[in-house]
């Protein structure tokens, strides 16, 4: 069963396309279209489950309608710097994708490369699903993607697979 959605994703925004479903031989794939950067949530830095900040970014339709959120957990983050501007930044987030008619839960690794100028990153994303509820309940699976961003503005496409 195929569907569109676009997802707003990680303190560096995603966009996701769709869940889009297609059968694979292990399992439904989803890819999600994340665009944004989505919006802080409070926490206590150094502290607690999410001990470098959370963030939470919608997931809409490509025409704008609500189709649920993703919440980003950041357990780790560095930053290099060369020359006084910031290379790549490093982290490892706990994310929960709420879909339509359950969530999944990743662990993900994600390093964004920024160009000197400072206004544009390429990401990439990869990690592992660690579980769900609802219809993603007992998920397992693979995530990967990435995607590129100007002036504070995202366009990354993610892929789970489930069932790998």
């Amino acid at each position: 069963m195929r569907s569109a959605a676009l997802l707003f994703l990680c303190g560096v925004v995603i966009a996701v396309t769709a869940p889009q479903r297609t059968l694979a031989l292990g399992g439904p794939i989803l890819q999600l279209h994340l665009a944004g950067f989505g919006k802080p949530l409070p926490a206590a830095i150094d502290q607690g489950p999410c001990p470098q900040g959370r963030t939470l970014i919608n997931i809409t339709s490509m025409a704008g309608a609500h189709l649920g959120s993703v919440t980003l957990c950041v357990l780790t983050i560095s930053k290099t710097e060369r020359n006084g501007l910031i290379s790549h930044i490093d982290q490892t987030v706990s994310a929960t994708y709420r879909l339509s008619g359950g969530t999944i839960l990743t662990r993900e690794n994600q390093t964004i490369r920024f160009t000197r100028d400072q206004r544009h990153t390429t990401a990439i994303f990869f990690g592992h699903v660690t579980g769900g509820t609802g219809r993603y309940a007992h998920a397992t699976g693979t995530v990967s993607g990435g995607g590129n961003g100007v002036n504070g503005k995202a366009d990354r496409l993610v892929t789970i697979r489930l069932g790998q």
